[in-house]
């Protein structure tokens, strides 16, 4: 499908070019915006996160129904359904009844979603809630649910993950949600330490962390989860390992000292080129997260301020680029390192395929509007356009790093 926004000349001004750039965006990516509070999650390579991903096709609970516990075969890496009671869902592990009291389990790691079927009605509504977009109520619900103690242990700690969920995606509207987040992730660590999904709440909480506005605390984070299941620990998947440790080095990159963050993306590009899996989704992830990571000397010279020497070196990474993550994530940086050379013309056209066409990560796409909302706000004819990019950050990637820094560009426009 062809965008009807215009094409503009070499010749228009640069906040011309960017008012087409921000149409032919809105019209190219409405539906990943509306997503960004929920995908958001996971950090460097943009992907969901498992429970998240989870999250977003969870069908509401039925009360008085055995559950359904969706696992990924390793040798087709086709999804199967089984039907039983959940009896124990921990690291090592989920065991579950089927009919005939048949004891049966499966690696926490191959578990895709459980579909809880006894639950309290505050369950229940709690994902009513969320699908509607009704996040405050949707805490509150899972919250409640949490605490019935006449709820299966199992079903209170999964209506505990739903509620951080439920947080983060509030968060994109109103920021002070992101702690809130991370208390509630604290005390699901404390309350239920052993269980599967300790591994993708460390993740969220790092993420929140981060949101909040401390990078330094969402790095070590990350790189605690990297360093606990980096050897195959019980629970810990290979790829979500990985993705720890390249969202810790973004995390780093804040920090003026670029050591810690190019030594996390080497942690990073090692665990993903070893990640092994008969399953397409995780090696093309892998791939990805493999070629991204391997830009970790371009970041640095970036984060310096060695512009010239950013460009060269993302402009190689960009011609050896292979997956669309890897040409986005080369193409954000060289757009910041030409902004940084002020050549901002060229500049403009990376940053807005970016914006617009980058479907991988709604952290780069945030990040490429934030860049020219930075570059513009300051001109006469590219105030208006400023303020468009910032906005859109605002309101359609609250849930992401860019956000704090655009809305505190737009208090002063």
């Amino acid at each position: 499908m062809q965008s009807s926004a215009p094409v503009a000349p070499a010749t228009t001004p640069l906040a011309s070019r960017w008012a087409a750039s921000l149409a032919a965006a809105t019209v190219l990516t409405p539906l990943l915006g509306a997503l960004t509070p929920i995908l958001a999650v996971t950090g460097a390579v943009a992907l969901a996160a498992p429970s998240l991903a989870s999250s977003l096709v969870t069908p509401v609970p039925q009360a008085g129904k055995a559950d359904r516990i969706f696992t990924k075969n390793k040798k087709t890496a086709k999804v199967e359904a089984n039907v039983g009671v959940v009896t124990a869902a921990d690291l090592k592990g989920i065991k579950f009844t089927e009919r005939g009291d048949k004891n049966q389990s499966a690696d926490a790691i191959e578990v895709v979603l459980i579909q809880w079927g006894d639950v309290p009605d505050d369950f229940t509504d709690g994902e009513t809630y969320a699908k509607r977009g009704e996040w405050e109520k949707a805490v509150s619900s899972f919250q409640a649910a949490a605490a019935d103690d006449d709820a299966r242990e199992v079903v209170r700690a999964a209506a505990r993950v739903r509620a951080i969920e439920s947080m983060i995606a509030w968060g994109a509207a109103d920021p002070a949600r992101f702690a809130d987040a991370i208390a509630e992730a604290t005390r699901f660590l404390s309350d239920h330490g052993e269980n599967w999904k300790v591994p993708a709440v460390r993740a969220i909480k790092a993420r929140a962390t981060w949101l909040s506005g401390d990078a330094a605390a969402a790095r070590d984070g990350y790189r605690s989860l990297f360093e606990t299941g980096k050897d195959g620990a019980d629970g810990y998947s290979p790829l979500m390992v990985a993705e720890a440790a390249m969202s810790g080095a973004r995390a780093a990159l804040v920090s003026p000292e670029t050591s810690t963050a190019r030594e996390l993306f080497d942690s990073a590009a090692s665990a993903f080129a070893a990640i092994d899996s008969n399953d397409p989704e995780v090696m093309a992830r892998a791939a990805a997260g493999a070629e991204v990571a391997r830009m970790a000397a371009a970041e640095s010279l970036l984060a310096k301020g060695d512009f010239a020497g950013a460009v060269r070196a993302f402009e190689s990474a960009l011609d050896e680029a292979k997956t669309s993550a890897g040409k986005g994530a080369a193409k954000l940086g060289l757009g910041r390192a030409l902004l940084g050379k002020g050549e901002n013309a060229e500049a403009e056209i990376q940053l807005g395929w970016v914006a617009g066409l980058d479907h991988t990560s709604a952290d780069r796409r945030a990040a490429a509007l934030l860049a020219l909302g930075e570059a513009l706000k300051d001109s006469a004819e590219g105030k208006g356009v400023a303020k468009s990019a910032l906005q859109r950050v605002k309101s359609e990637y609250g849930a992401t790093p860019s956000a704090a820094r655009a809305n505190e560009l737009l208090s002063g426009l």
